[in-house]
């Protein structure tokens, strides 16, 4: 997933891959999704746990997310953040693409108890060297700001899931291993990922979902690998994620989210995730 503000992007990047838990699509069926999001907050808790007030810290970008069944068993999924914005009330706003993830998801087991592995790899599309002039500074003082965080990220996902047909209803779980490579001449610690989801069609038209994601580092953090928490160092994160989705018309959804990370946050700012997007799908 993109480490640009890593657990704040982290509901809105990985629950559309998520959200089909171990279910892949039928050979030659697609699903495309554009959504966009937005963060606001003021409240940054460092890599110690403890929470400050600081300047607003401002977060916009657009995402493309497809998937593709290459087999019936085996699914491609593409997550690309065509924009990325970001910035402080005190800064100039830096703009630009963010880190391309690319996954497969291979189904072990199907009926209504699916499992699945699945294989992903993040390629470092996007500025890990950007930054933003101070305001007022005469350019002679600039903030880090990475709309990528110039490293290849690894993914090993497990995924369970249960259907509760004829009632509209499922639940999945997952868990997800990160193996991140170097930046900076520091490697980035390599993180755990959990999740769970269940959801419920009303009126035969209206899906609602609820969620909790985790992230958190395998191990001690490395303090000097980057210079800025938008390289996802050390992130800890619990989020709870509601969210609907209707047809607006035939193969067409749109789809509303919101996300609020809770309890024990580390190298990250606290604040509501907003995001909204339209899907087709075949």
């Amino acid at each position: 997933m993109a480490f640009i503000a890593a657990a704040m992007l982290l509901q809105v990047n990985v629950t559309d891959a998520i959200c089909g838990g171990a279910w892949t699509r039928e050979q030659g069926k697609f699903y495309l999704k554009t959504s966009i999001f937005t963060l606001r907050s003021n409240l940054y808790a460092t890599l110690n746990g403890e929470e400050i007030e600081s300047a607003d810290f401002q977060l916009f970008g657009a995402l493309l997310y497809g998937e593709y069944g290459l087999t019936n068993a085996l699914t491609a999924t593409v997550n690309f953040p065509v924009l990325k914005s970001l910035g402080f009330n005190t800064t100039e706003t830096k703009t630009g693409i963010g880190d391309l993830a690319i996954d497969f998801k291979y189904q072990l087991v199907s009926g209504d108890f699916p499992v699945a592995i699945g294989l992903g790899i993040e390629l470092p599309t996007g500025d890990e060297k950007g930054f933003g002039f101070v305001n007022g500074s005469d350019q002679k003082s600039y903030l880090v700001l990475p709309t990528g965080d110039g490293e290849t990220n690894l993914w090993v996902r497990a995924f369970a899931s249960h259907s509760f047909y004829p009632v509209a209803a499922y639940l999945s779980v997952d868990a997800g291993y990160n193996f991140r490579t170097q930046n900076f001449d520091s490697k980035f610690t390599d993180q755990f990922e959990f999740g769970a989801e269940g959801g419920y069609k009303i009126a035969g038209t209206v899906w609602i979902k609820a969620a909790l994601r985790s992230l958190a580092p395998a191990r001690t953090p490395n303090a000097t690998a980057g210079a800025s928490f938008l390289y996802g160092e050390g992130v800890q994160s619990l989020s709870a994620i509601f969210g609907a989705a209707i047809e607006v018309a035939p193969h067409f959804n749109l789809s509303a989210e919101v996300s609020q990370p809770f309890g024990s946050l580390k190298n990250l700012y606290r604040g509501t995730t907003f995001a909204v997007g339209l899907a087709f799908e075949n």
